[in-house]
């Protein structure tokens, strides 16, 4: 499965999910016809959860219309802390645009959530 989001000129996202070759048949057709309810949910919500089985979940990435949030889901043990939320245990960074993703904090983050054990 490849999932691709394509910056726009008026600043919208395309979203491209391509789950590899199928031959264009009627069987291969209901395949994707059914399969499509579940990338629609995941489209609506807007929200990915990544993790492994050994760590558990470690972050959630939330997109909005103008911004997207990666919530640390254990970011109030990072030192330093993510800069958003307060109380509990998660924190977040609020992303405007793609060029923020090359900020070091953000690589400093996620590197910290590659090493804290999760939400299991």
């Amino acid at each position: 499965m490849n999932i691709t989001l394509e910056k726009q000129p008026d600043n919208s996202t395309v979203v491209r999910v391509t789950e590899g070759e199928k031959e264009p048949n009627e069987s291969n057709l209901e395949w994707a016809l059914e399969n499509s309810g579940g990338w629609a949910n995941f489209l609506a919500c807007m929200k990915a959860y990544y993790g492994t089985e050994e760590l558990g979940w470690i972050l959630e990435v939330a997109a909005y219309h103008v911004s997207a949030n990666i919530v640390f889901l254990k970011g109030a043990e990072f030192n330093p802390q993510p800069p958003l939320g307060s109380g509990g245990e998660s924190r977040y960074v609020k992303l405007s645009t793609v060029d923020e993703m090359e900020d070091e904090s953000i690589h400093s983050f996620i590197a910290q959530a590659e090493k804290t054990k999760g939400w299991k």
